[in-house]
């Protein structure tokens, strides 16, 4: 082999030698940008996930004091950093839209079937996914479920619908797209009636309260029939105020209320003539007073702290106890009277406004505290009843 040739050969093998590594370099290359990008990737979805939980905490806190525009802000703005960094399935996203929907329905009551479409894309995300005992009252619980039985029907197998030509083509799919959670319209917001079936639970509220009043007294005595002096007198010593209700909204409750009175301060009266109270001719004062309201009561906030005001329409007795001062020859021993304290019915119809609050302490139990105002017909009282309580929600 000349010289020329073997140059050659070598020139050829060094030119192969120099090409497989260039090769396998620029192979390489894009295996370990990958890799690190990958890295770089799950590095910013980690951090983008930690700032989405930052986020749904910042929004319960705000809920919690009812600055529900800066809880909504939050929470797009944690929707928005779960789209730009590849969280569309994680679970903060559901959280996120979980939440939105709770701070819709305390922002507004009109945006209902916006809350409940954000509730579905919570549950379409993780179906796990349930209510915090924190925000879980009575409208929070209802479109809940009513998202849960859409969710549930939406995974239902369906023949498909006969084709009706451009106007069927031109309909959107139930549920395409995410919108951007606020008080817009949606695909997601048309929930069909076979969607929401079942998702109504009954809001049951029985309440227990305690509480006495003062009212304006006129007329005659119950016992001594004498004509009491007018004022304000006390309904002493105390009512109970059972009742029970259902709420036909989140924000409007139907009610019985009764309101069972007891008395004590008035004196018996003995009859000198004999013939109206009886063999022991004593004349007996009322001990008690009962009547029976239809309430509508009003709330002015979903959950926690929830002021109201009440209006009320019924019938029976209010009493009051009125001193006499100018007689003090009452009781049932002749031989040691005592001053005399009547008392005054005000009914059978009895109306009037109310107010005040209820404070939710857990999912189900709350206090109450209010005061309404009666006008009692034919027999005249304008009435004050100041009175506080416990109510269970079921």
């Amino acid at each position: 082999m000349s010289i020329v040739n073997i140059r050659a050969n070598w020139h050829i093998r060094r030119f192969w030698r120099v090409f497989f590594v260039v090769a396998v370099a620029l192979a390489a290359r894009p295996l370990v940008a990958r890799a690190d990008g990958d890295a770089t990737d799950s590095s910013n979805s980690a951090s983008a996930a930690a700032s989405v939980t930052e986020l749904n905490r910042k929004a319960l806190e705000a809920y919690d004091n009812l600055n529900f525009d800066d809880a909504k802000a939050a929470l797009k703005e944690a929707l928005a950093l779960c789209d730009r960094n590849g969280l569309g399935s994680d679970p903060v996203r559901a959280q996120a839209y979980l939440n939105l929907g709770v701070v819709l329905l305390a922002a507004d009551a009109q945006h209902r079937d916006v809350a409940v479409a954000n509730f579905r894309r919570a549950i379409q995300i993780q179906a796990d996914i349930h209510l915090p005992e924190r925000v879980a009252n009575p409208e929070v619980q209802q479109a809940f479920a009513e998202a849960q039985a859409a969710a549930r029907a939406a995974q239902v197998p369906r023949a498909p619908a006969p084709a009706t030509g451009a106007t069927d083509a031109r309909r959107p799919a139930a549920h395409e797209g995410h919108g951007d959670g606020d008080g817009n319209a949606d695909a997601d917001v048309e929930a069909s009636a076979d969607e929401t079936e079942g998702g109504e639970h009954a809001r049951w509220f029985i309440g227990f309260g305690v509480g006495s009043g003062i009212g304006w007294t006129s007329g005659t005595g119950e016992v001594s029939d004498l004509h009491l002096p007018s004022g304000f007198e006390p309904s002493s010593v105390i009512h109970l105020a059972p009742e029970i209700g259902y709420f036909v909204r989140p924000d409007l409750l139907l009610s019985l209320q009764g309101r069972i009175q007891f008395i004590s301060g008035a004196t018996p009266e003995r009859d000198p003539g004999g013939t109206a109270c009886g063999s022991d001719q004593v004349c007996s004062p009322s001990h008690g007073a009962t009547a029976l309201f239809a309430k509508a009561t009003l709330f002015f906030a979903p959950s926690g702290f929830r002021p109201y005001v009440s209006g009320a329409l019924g019938v029976g007795q209010i009493r009051h106890v009125v001193s006499l001062p100018d007689r003090n020859n009452c009781g049932t021993d002749p031989a040691h009277p005592v001053a005399c304290v009547d008392t005054a019915a005000a009914g059978p119809v009895l109306l009037g406004p109310g107010g005040g609050f209820m404070y939710e302490l857990g999912r189900h139990f709350a206090l109450t505290l209010g005061a309404s105002a009666l006008v009692g017909v034919s027999a005249f009282t304008f009435h004050l009843d100041v009175g506080g309580g416990i109510a269970v929600e079921l």
